[in-house]
């Protein structure tokens, strides 16, 4: 492994820099790195098409690529992100969707179809009263919709208003309710929301990535495909689970319940978590020497944890098996972000480079 560089990226790897940006704050996910780290990296390391993320998130590679014209593939074991992913980097008829629209605004009188599947908080404790019967009523609109590819849009529409229009609240890995929110009533919420979408979508053209839901520890769907680069932010050890912190909005686009690559967090024993992540980890790197043509490179966002009063440098274990694997690796130290522990404030974020 060369020694460790510095570049500063900032803000780059959170999604602060696109939270108004058109078409990458379609859905907001604070996990995801910024369109600006993707076209930093791509111009630091002269990546090359086609591009592969295997955790792709809500998107923003997959995105990026489009918008320039390079072919890519992104690949999540969560039907959520493989639903926001596809909706954010589809083409579509403008004229289709305002017609659509009209037809999911004609709410009027009490749903029939009140469905929940948010098994955490009753609807009756996350909505408002108008606000909970405005919400049945655009789901049940919005479920009548024959076309797959507009019927997407509009659930992914109204799954992206919900952190301002119901009492959750986002604690870390924890969700709360806030009976002192100041909410946006639902419908006027959707109706902005996705008349701005809808405005936006005459952007969307040219190459549609192809978006599969799968495991990265596995890679059984990528095999036939062979990559250039790739750009992607594996889960970071921490014992988050987003099954839960983005259950409401798996909930309201009908993937409730279904996983994400988490297998670590089935212990509650820090050690058996750490050995568990890497295990996963070495299994992805596999894949990546897998689908990597020769010279191929893989530029991956960590970040180093505290585990059980340890600090683990992911970014450094990473790189050694990535070497031993017979990558050549290098480490640019990108930022430090703090944490809450009297020990060690703060703890790094990376980019691990891996040459084939």
């Amino acid at each position: 492994m060369e020694g460790l560089n510095y570049f500063d990226f900032n803000d780059f790897f959170t999604f602060s820099p696109d939270k108004k940006k058109a078409l990458y704050n379609w859905f907001y996910y604070k996990e995801a790195f910024s369109s600006g780290f993707v076209e930093r990296i791509i111009k630091m390391l002269d990546l090359k098409p086609p591009f592969l993320d295997p955790f792709c998130g809500v998107g923003t590679t997959l995105l990026y690529c489009k918008l320039h014209g390079f072919e890519s593939v992104g690949l999540d074991c969560n039907p959520l992100s493989v639903m926001v992913s596809r909706v954010k980097t589809r083409n579509y008829d403008v004229s289709v969707l305002k017609k659509v629209f009209e037809n999911v605004m004609k709410v009027g009188g009490l749903s029939q179809e009140r469905k929940w599947g948010f098994k955490f908080f009753k609807p009756e404790v996350v909505f408002p009263k108008k606000s909970l019967s405005d919400f049945f009523a655009l789901k049940e609109n919005i479920n009548k919709i024959e076309t797959r590819r507009e019927r997407e849009f509009f659930l992914v529409g109204l799954a992206s208003v919900i952190p301002q229009t119901s009492f959750i609240l986002k604690d870390g890995g924890v969700l709360k309710i806030d009976k002192s929110k100041r909410l946006v009533p639902l419908r006027i919420a959707f109706k902005r929301k996705v008349w701005r979408m809808i405005s936006e979508a005459s952007m969307l053209k040219g190459l549609e990535p192809e978006v599969l839901e799968g495991d990265a520890r596995v890679g059984e769907n990528l095999k036939g495909f062979k990559f250039s680069s790739i750009i992607t932010s594996p889960p970071y050890l921490n014992g988050v689970d987003y099954s839960k912190v983005y259950g409401l909005e798996s909930s309201v686009v009908g993937v409730e319940g279904k996983g994400f690559l988490r297998s670590f967090l089935l212990s509650r024993d820090m050690r058996i978590m750490k050995k568990a992540y890497f295990e996963d980890m070495e299994k992805v790197l596999r894949v990546f020497d897998d689908c990597l043509i020769d010279g191929g490179v893989a530029a991956l966002v960590v970040g180093n944890s505290v585990v059980g009063g340890e600090m683990v440098k992911v970014d450094e274990i990473l790189a050694e098996m990535g070497g031993e694997i017979g990558f050549k690796v290098s480490i640019i130290v990108g930022k430090e972000r703090g944490v809450r522990h009297l020990s060690f404030p703060s703890v790094r974020e990376s980019v691990v480079v891996f040459r084939k």
